[in-house]
């Protein structure tokens, strides 16, 4: 970039035809291009600049990158600056699904401490998404606050009769993070068979780990 050799200059020497060129008193190219490495006059001869054109670089960078980081921050979605900053996001989302039906009364609150011990120690989890279901209303919380995740896992309360199982994990496929994983809590089979080929294909599209843990008896497993 040439704007003024008065001011700040990346090197641009018009009689070698608009190429950059190296410059100072070890190079052949001659006095007026530039050596950005030395504080010497003769050796670097814009040396008084360098320091300016530092900090620009280095105030103009912050401004861009800042910008890139409020825009992610309002749009909620961190994948886009990973993606422009061509970097692929190590981070996961920590996803629980857990049936509240009546017939979990017994486990229910086995359920929530192990739920509880798995947002404590998450590692490398940037976002969590509880879902609770039952009958047909499903109650769906995502955060990026363990603190909040815990709050909502310790209001679970059992009630109705079992609700749809692929119908509930289809709900929060959206908003996993390729390569996450799923825990599934339950101790029946739901009543929905008919849409588990399409959710095992959700699940694969987006290389999804789906770990059930069941509670009930295993007569009751579909």
């Amino acid at each position: 970039m040439y704007t003024n050799v008065k001011y700040i200059s990346s090197g641009y020497l018009k009689r070698t035809e608009n190429k950059c060129m190296l410059g100072g008193g070890l190079y052949d190219e001659g006095p007026n291009g530039i050596n950005k490495d030395t504080p010497f006059k003769k050796l670097s001869p814009h040396y008084h600049l360098h320091l300016k054109a530092a900090q620009y670089a280095i105030k103009d960078s912050n401004i861009y990158l800042n910008s890139l980081f409020q825009a992610v921050i309002d749009s909620n979605n961190k994948e886009k600056l990973l993606n422009f900053l061509g970097m692929k996001s190590c981070f996961k989302t920590l996803i629980v699904v857990i049936d509240m039906s009546s017939s979990m009364g017994d486990e229910i609150e086995a359920v929530k401490k192990l739920v509880s011990d798995l947002i404590k120690k998450r590692n490398k989890i940037d976002d969590i998404v509880i879902e609770f279901y039952a009958d047909t209303s499903y109650l769906i919380k995502h955060t990026s606050s363990a603190k909040e995740a815990l709050e909502f896992v310790s209001r679970i309360k059992t009630f109705g009769s079992t609700g749809k199982h692929y119908t509930a994990l289809e709900k929060v496929i959206p908003l996993a993070r390729n390569g996450s994983r799923i825990y599934h809590f339950t101790d029946e089979g739901g009543n929905d068979p008919e849409n588990r080929d399409r959710v095992t294909q959700q699940l694969k599209e987006k290389n999804l780990e789906y770990t059930l843990y069941w509670t009930g008896p295993t007569e009751n497993i579909n």
